[in-house]
C-alpha cells in the first residue's frame, strides 16, 4: 500500500499482481500500525486498508478517489475455474461508498464480511454500511467533541447454529472504538439482526427520537455506546490499537508509546454500570494491565 495506491498480490513464488487501484492521498496507509494476534483472528489491517477475515468473503476496503470515499472490493475468486489460482486475476467487483465529508480517519470490516464501519477525521460519529447494498445502517455517536479515531473492532461472529441455544442467547453483536483521548466506546449492533427476533436496544438515545422520529435532525437520531472505559495517554505520539477477546467478554487495549495493554470486560446486561441520568450506562471493567515495553516515562 503506498500513499496514493493499493497494490494486490497473490502469494505466490514469485508473488503474482493482480490489481492496482487508485486512492486518494492515504497518508495513514504509510504509517506502521500494531497487528493483534489474539484469538479470534482479528480484521488485519495497516493504516486504511481493510480485508475481510471471512474465508467466504474476501473484501478489500480503502480509500477511494474523493476525500471521505470508501472503495469497496470484492475480491473472492469463483467457485469454479480452470485456470490455477495462481495465474488468474480476481474479478473487479468495485462499489463505492460516499461515507463522510471529511477525510476517512479509520475502518473495519466484521468477519462474516457483511458490515463495514467508517469514521472520518472529525471523530465524532460511525457509520455502519451493509457491504452487499453499500446502505448506511446505522450511526454510532462518539461523542461531540473532535478525536482521532485510532481503531475500530466488531466482536467475533456469531456461535455456529449447531452451538447450544445458551450460547446463541447470550450472543450479542457489538462494536468497539477507541480514540486519541483514551476513551473506549461499546456499541450494541443486535437491532441490525432481526434474524433474532425483539430484541432490546442496549445503545443510547434522545429521549425525544421515539416521539419525534424522523421529524429530528439526524444529531438527534444516532446512537450512543451502551458501556465506556478508558486507558491513559502517555504522550502526545500515542497510538492505540484494540481487539476482542474470548466470545465477545470483553476488549483488549495496546497502546504504542505507553508500551502497555489493558484488558477489560463489557458488561453483559443493562443493570450493570453506572446511572446517568434515567439511562443505565455500563462501565468496562479492567481487570488486567501488563506493560510488555519499557518505554514511556520510566524511559
Amino acid at each position: 500500500m503506498l500513499v496514493g495506491r493499493v497494490h494486490v498480490y497473490r502469494f505466490h513464488n514469485p508473488p503474482h499482481k493482480l490489481h492496482t487501484f487508485e486512492t486518494t492521498d492515504n497518508e495513514r496507509g504509510t504509517t506502521p500500525s500494531l497487528t493483534l494476534r489474539f484469538k479470534p483472528a482479528l480484521t488485519m489491517s495497516a493504516g486504511l486498508c481493510v480485508l475481510s477475515p471471512s474465508p467466504e468473503r474476501s473484501l478489500l476496503a480503502f480509500p477511494g478517489r474523493s476525500a471521505g470515499h470508501i472503495q469497496l472490493v470484492d475480491l473472492t475468486p469463483p467457485a469454479q475455474s480452470p485456470t490455477p489460482h495462481h495465474h488468474q486475476n480476481l474479478p473487479t467487483n468495485i462499489s463505492l461508498i460516499t461515507a463522510h465529508e471529511n477525510k476517512l480517519a479509520c475502518l473495519s470490516i466484521n468477519h462474516s464480511g457483511t458490515l463495514l464501519a467508517s469514521a472520518s477525521t472529525q471523530g465524532t460519529l460511525l457509520r455502519i454500511w451493509d457491504t452487499r447494498s453499500c446502505a448506511c445502517l446505522v450511526e454510532l455517536r462518539r461523542g461531540v467533541d473532535r478525536a482521532d479515531i485510532h481503531s475500530i473492532s466488531f466482536s467475533p461472529a456469531a456461535p455456529p447454529p449447531s452451538a447450544s441455544s445458551s450460547s446463541l442467547s447470550h450472543w450479542d453483536d457489538m462494536l468497539a472504538v477507541i480514540s486519541d483521548k483514551g476513551t473506549i466506546h461499546i456499541f450494541s449492533l443486535a437491532a441490525l439482526h432481526p434474524e433474532l427476533g425483539v430484541v432490546r436496544e442496549r445503545n443510547k438515545q434522545s429521549s425525544f427520537t421515539p416521539y419525534l422520529g424522523g421529524l429530528l435532525p439526524k444529531y438527534f437520531q444516532s446512537r450512543w455506546g451502551f458501556a465506556k472505559g478508558h486507558v491513559p495517554v502517555e504522550g502526545r505520539g500515542e497510538q492505540f490499537k484494540l481487539g476482542w477477546w474470548g466470545e465477545g467478554e470483553g476488549v483488549v487495549v495496546v497502546g504504542k508509546e505507553g508500551g502497555g495493554w489493558w484488558k477489560f470486560s463489557v458488561p453483559r446486561s443493562g443493570h450493570e454500570g453506572i446511572k446517568t441520568g434515567d439511562v443505565v450506562e455500563g462501565e468496562c471493567k479492567e481487570i488486567g494491565y501488563k506493560r510488555y515495553l519499557n518505554v514511556g516515562k520510566d524511559g
